[in-house]
C-alpha cells in the first residue's frame, strides 16, 4: 500500500505485523483500557469528552514521512494539527490514555503528551480505507477524515 502525503512526494510503507502484543491492564483508578478493534491488535481508548485514542497493533514498518505537528482534537479522535490541516492520527503501539480530567497521552517511552503539545511524528499518510490491518476500526466522526496520520514513532522536542 502506498499513498502520498497531500504536497508531498513521500509515501507510507505497507506494515507487516509481527506477533501480538498485549498491554498491561490498569487497575480501577487508572488510565481507561483499550478495547481492541480487529483482527490487527488496534486498540481504542475512550478519553474523557466522548474523545478516543487510537493505537496501533504491533507493526514492522519504516518512518517514510515526517509528521511535525500540534496534538489536538480532530473530530472525535486524538490527532495532530499541521499548519492549517488537521489528521486523525493512529498512534504506536505501546502509546496509552494519560490519566486525569482533559484527554492526553502517555508515549510509548513514558513521556506524557498533553493537548497542545508539539511532537515530531515518523510514519506516513494513508485513506481511511487503506488502513493497514494493525490499525483499529475508526470510530465516530474520526471515519470522515480524507487522510489519517498512522505513526510509529513519536517524539517530543
Amino acid at each position: 500500500m502506498r499513498a502520498s502525503f497531500p504536497g508531498s512526494p513521500s509515501v507510507f510503507t505497507a506494515l507487516a505485523v509481527l506477533p501480538p502484543l498485549t498491554l498491561a491492564g490498569c487497575s480501577s483508578g487508572g488510565p481507561p483500557e483499550g478495547e481492541d478493534s480487529g483482527s490487527g491488535g488496534g486498540q481504542v481508548f475512550s478519553l474523557p469528552g466522548g474523545v478516543s485514542l487510537l493505537v496501533s497493533g504491533p507493526v514492522d514498518g519504516a518512518s517514510d514521512s515526517s509528521v511535525p505537528g500540534t496534538v489536538a482534537v480532530v473530530g472525535d479522535c486524538i490527532g495532530v494539527k499541521i499548519g492549517d490541516n488537521s489528521y486523525v492520527v493512529v498512534w504506536p503501539t505501546g502509546t496509552t490514555a494519560g490519566e486525569g480530567g482533559d484527554p492526553g497521552i502517555v508515549l510509548p517511552d513514558g513521556v506524557e503528551v498533553a493537548l497542545g503539545s508539539e511532537i515530531e511524528g515518523g510514519g506516513g499518510f494513508t485513506a481511511p480505507a487503506d488502513l493497514p490491518a494493525t490499525a483499529p476500526e475508526l470510530p465516530g466522526s474520526c471515519s470522515d477524515a480524507e487522510q489519517i496520520a498512522v505513526l510509529d514513532t513519536v517524539n517530543v522536542p
